[in-house]
């Protein structure tokens, strides 16, 4: 019985060390397929790519505008939509006189105003279906926030808060809501009762009407750009300013400018006269000129300002602008930055040529994140279009064999 159980006890030990022999030998091809695989050389052709080279300012906005004002400070009725489009005649508001205090019966008013504007659009049939403005309003309001732009926020998030009122008008008693309405503007009627004929705000051109004012009006209209430099600039944002008196603003919708206060480094890439393609980060894109170029008094900062003639339809009011300024267009040859050198001063890649690794020296234009605009060059030892960069891991040299 003894013998036979020595024989079975060692059977087991020989499983064991077959089992862990075979574990071993099992995790060294794991490991060399490992580092061979890690070893490998993989290659991308050479090719000719146009990249447009972007910066970011914030700059701000001249044009002529014209604020409206009035002594009465009572209720404001608005006529027209903020930011709409009016014409030469046409009545844009009506100021009441107050009677309960400075400011106090407009301000109780404008929400009053404010809820029956809300209620009106709710009632709103909009030809868009909900689901595809909810979609759009969502999505607008998840850029913004991801963007960091707040104001763009805010108004996709007040886009879809009326998408989302106008969905459920629709499952509500329109009559209900057609009855609160009703008893908004009565009472709105109550804090007027006993004013005379309000105080109607009238445009006397063309052009586009918003609530918003920021004091600014008058100082910042496109004739103050021909003397502009950094400090008259800083100067004009200094200055204090009241808007207590004013209810709107008629703003042209022709000619305005951009002014962007840069370093000199940045200013040496742009050029007096020529146009750029301008884009506000809060909507709205044209082509805009480079009409002038003002070094500040002790060379530390140039101002650039850009003109356009007309403004993008969806540009907004404010006159702070996060803008991109589309700089340059580069052509020349992509190349991953994941494979670039820099030997000796010199910026270089390796090619693969009949399985032997080559060097080529590289201009670069520009760089992009993952990826460099090299110079097209002719010139012998250049990267030319149509080979195969080498991008690997491993060192490598001129003349070395590329084995897999």
């Amino acid at each position: 019985m003894r013998r036979v159980a020595g024989k079975a006890s060692g059977g087991h030990v020989i499983r064991a060390m077959c089992i862990l022999l075979l574990l071993a030998l099992l995790i060294g091809i794991l490991i060399t397929e490992a580092a061979r695989s890690a070893g490998t050389y993989s290659y991308e052709a050479a090719k000719v790519a146009t990249y447009t080279v972007t910066d970011s300012f914030s700059a701000y906005v001249f044009r002529d505008e014209t604020a409206f004002r009035s002594s009465n400070n009572g209720p404001v009725e608005y006529l027209v939509e903020d930011g709409a489009a009016v014409g030469a005649g046409e009545s844009l508001a009506n100021v009441y006189g107050g009677s309960a205090g400075e400011f106090v019966q407009r301000e109780e008013a404008a929400a009053l105003y404010e809820e029956i504007g809300r209620l009106e659009n709710a009632l709103e049939r909009d030809v868009i279906p909900w689901q595809a403005a909810y979609t759009e309003s969502y999505a607008a309001l998840m850029n913004a926030m991801g963007a960091g732009d707040l104001q763009a926020g805010l108004r996709a998030g007040e886009a879809l808060a009326a998408t989302l009122e106008r969905r459920s008008a629709f499952g509500d008693s329109e009559s209900a809501v057609r009855v609160q309405i009703a008893t908004l503007r009565a009472r709105v009627d109550e804090l007027v009762r006993y004013e005379d004929a309000p105080h109607t705000l009238t445009a006397k051109e063309n052009g586009y009407f918003t609530y918003e004012t920021d004091g600014y009006e008058a100082l910042f209209g496109v004739s103050a750009i021909e003397s502009l430099t950094p400090e008259s600039l800083n100067r004009l944002l200094a200055t204090p300013q009241t808007d207590a008196l004013s209810v709107g603003k008629l703003v042209s919708g022709g000619t305005f400018c951009l002014a962007v206060t840069v370093a000199p480094e940045v200013a040496q890439g742009y050029t007096s006269n020529v146009s750029y393609r301008v884009r506000m980060a809060r909507g709205g894109e044209t082509d805009m000129q480079l009409v002038r170029m003002s070094p500040s008094d002790d060379g530390s900062a140039i101002l650039l300002v850009f003109r356009a003639d007309q403004r993008p339809a969806d540009m907004d009011f404010s006159r702070r602008q996060p803008i991109e300024v589309d700089r340059e267009r580069v052509t020349g040859i992509r190349i991953p930055a994941m494979a670039l050198y820099s030997e000796n001063g010199e910026n270089a890649v390796y090619i693969a040529s009949d399985g032997i690794a080559g060097r080529r020296r590289v201009e670069i234009l520009c760089r992009d994140g993952g990826c460099c605009i090299a110079a097209i060059r002719s010139d012998t030892g250049y990267l030319r279009e149509g080979e195969n960069i080498l991008i690997t891991s491993r060192s490598v040299y001129e003349g070395k064999v590329l084995n897999r």
